[in-house]
């Protein structure tokens, strides 16, 4: 029996995100909309927001 590292878990593909993606985020935060609402509108996680907002602007 060969044993998985994920054991059984399925994970999405990672893709990046596209520049007008970027932009669209940087665009709406500085709109004061909500991260997660940001999200939503441009389908990612909650999490990929956060971490490209972090990551350009010290937020």
């Amino acid at each position: 029996m060969k044993v998985g590292f994920n054991k059984g878990k399925k994970y999405r593909k990672y893709k990046r995100l596209t520049q007008e993606q970027k932009e669209m985020i940087f665009k709406l935060f500085s709109e004061k909309m909500e991260l997660r609402k940001i999200a939503r509108v441009i389908g990612v996680e909650l999490g990929t927001v956060q971490y490209h907002l972090k990551k350009t602007q010290g937020v």
